[in-house]
């Protein structure tokens, strides 16, 4: 449940920090050139801290006496209770590759030590207590995500291309070892115990690795890119944020040790649901002999899962839904599942069809459904999985299921393709008739394009976009965001444009 709004700077929030005991929040604007501080508690500001640099990121130490700020040139190490200024470390000094930008910052649990990378592949090691720079760590690629392990002894980087190095901290070592994560990373972390880090990525993936023989011990598939990933310090808990506005509760106790967490099986309300996954094997077979010839026999178990990013209603529906059919790890796709008649079929709702399919992986099928007609109240569809579509099995068909609301609601989705280049379609829907406004923003909040300004019906609508400004320029390569106002709904959301 939302408790609060902080209405906290001109431009994009580019980075925030709660202070260790939650009392205190930080955050930086991506333009104004300034931290700002509230009382998590009284929700009020206290404090503005002005720079003369932009600020990228921001990161309370662990014991919450420092507060170290990145921002163009340097790093800057604030004393919390005095809000004074206590040292500047220059990441560039005796190193022309660092190109003066930090992109991410990150404490050692016990906080002796501050991580800092560069967009040029770098990462610098400063020793808290003496101020110094200790070491670099090379990277090949841009470096997206920092962790420490729960010891401090390892560090782990992400990296745009879907690597993942694990680095000696205290021995001060090169590459000690490293994984592929296949898709891009957005977060990288170590679980409570150490013995395994997890990877999230764009692709849709949340892999669990070994941390000693950086092997993969398990995939967790969720449909939409992945935004982060954290664990829970007291259970056996992980959560994964996807950009379908979800947030995903995983039982890791088969691996953590211990019991398994008592979850709640929803919660968060239908605009922010939390899902609740338990990652282990099911076998329950709930096979229907009593069907006569003429009927299917349909096995609806835990072997097949569907997955959308986001509450399928009959706007979206019309527009096209892209689900995701997930196989238990007992079995797998057939490789040639594209050419297999009626390989997967729809039903429940007269007038959906199936317009496509893919095979993304052994255990996971994209499913792309559209629908032309119209819904009296909400309804159920279901998902068959033919058994010739399946390797090795000759068992009844799989079946599972996902709901479709009626009720219209306003909504945006995220943009498709995305990565994109040059061009993407933005979709979003109309609970009711509305002036609408659809804006592309570049990272520094100016305006690149209206889309949309037009009063507009309700239901599903689509705008597209070439990747050009308002003058009709190719715009560059990197972060954008577009904003749908429509009435008093206001929704943003972050694309990427890769060339």
């Amino acid at each position: 449940t939302r408790t609060a709004i902080f209405y906290a700077h001109d431009y994009w929030v580019g980075s925030v920090s709660f202070s260790p005991d939650g009392k205190t929040l930080a955050s930086t604007g991506i333009y104004d050139k300034a931290i700002k501080l509230f009382d998590v508690v009284a929700h009020r500001h206290i404090a503005t801290l002005r720079h003369s640099n932009t600020i990228l990121k921001v990161s309370f130490s662990p014991d919450g006496k420092t507060l170290a700020s990145g921002n163009t040139d340097e790093i800057t190490l604030l004393d919390f209770a005095t809000r004074t200024n206590t040292c500047t470390l220059d990441p560039a000094a005796g190193h022309s590759a660092w190109d003066n930008r930090i992109d991410l910052l990150s404490f050692s649990p016990d906080g002796s030590i501050l991580a800092a990378a560069s967009p040029t592949s770098t990462i610098a090691l400063w020793d808290m207590a003496t101020r110094t720079r200790i070491k670099r760590f090379p990277n090949e690629h841009q470096i997206v995500a920092l962790s420490f392990s729960p010891d401090g002894s390892i560090l782990a980087s992400g990296q745009a291309g879907g690597d993942v190095y694990l680095w000696d901290v205290k021995g001060q070592k090169q590459q000690i070892g490293g994984c592929d994560h296949a898709g891009e990373i957005s977060s990288v972390v170590f679980s409570p115990n150490q013995d395994f880090f997890v990877t999230a990525g764009t692709d849709g993936e949340v892999f669990l690795w070994d941390t000693d023989t950086q092997e993969t011990v398990a995939i967790l598939a969720q449909i939409s890119p992945v935004a982060a990933v954290s664990f829970s310090p007291t259970q056996n808990i992980m959560v994964s944020s996807e950009e379908g506005s979800q947030l995903f509760l995983w039982d890791m106790s088969e691996w953590l040790g211990g019991s398994p967490p008592t979850l709640p099986k929803t919660s968060g309300g239908a605009d922010n649901p939390v899902i609740v996954q338990t990652l282990s094997e099911q076998t329950a077979d709930s096979s229907d002999d009593s069907s006569d010839d003429s009927s299917v026999n349909v096995r609806a178990t835990s072997d097949l899962t569907a997955d959308t990013a986001y509450e399928v209603t009959e706007a979206k529906l019309k527009h096209g839904v892209g689900v995701a059919l997930y196989l238990s790890s007992t079995y797998e796709y057939e490789p040639s599942i594209e050419s297999i008649p009626e390989a997967v079929t729809v039903s429940g709702i007269p007038g959906v069809t199936v317009f496509g399919w893919g095979r993304l992986s052994d255990r996971r099928l994209i499913v792309d459904i559209g629908f032309s007609g119209d819904l009296d109240s909400d309804a159920v569809l279901t998902f068959t999985v033919a058994a010739d579509a399946i390797a090795d099995y000759d068992g009844p068909p799989f079946s599972a299921q996902i709901p479709v609301t009626a009720s219209q609601e306003n909504a945006l989705t995220p943009n498709f393709p995305n990565p994109f280049n040059p061009e993407t379609y933005i979709s979003y829907q109309l609970a009711e008739p509305s002036e609408v406004t659809l804006t592309i923003y570049a990272l520094n909040g100016q305006v690149v394009r209206h889309l949309v300004q037009a009063h507009q019906a309700a239901g599903a609508h689509e705008a597209y976009w070439d990747g050009r400004s308002a003058f009709g320029q190719p715009v560059a390569s990197g972060v954008y965001f577009y904003r749908l106002t429509a009435g008093d709904f206001t929704a943003t959301r972050k694309m990427l444009i890769q060339k």
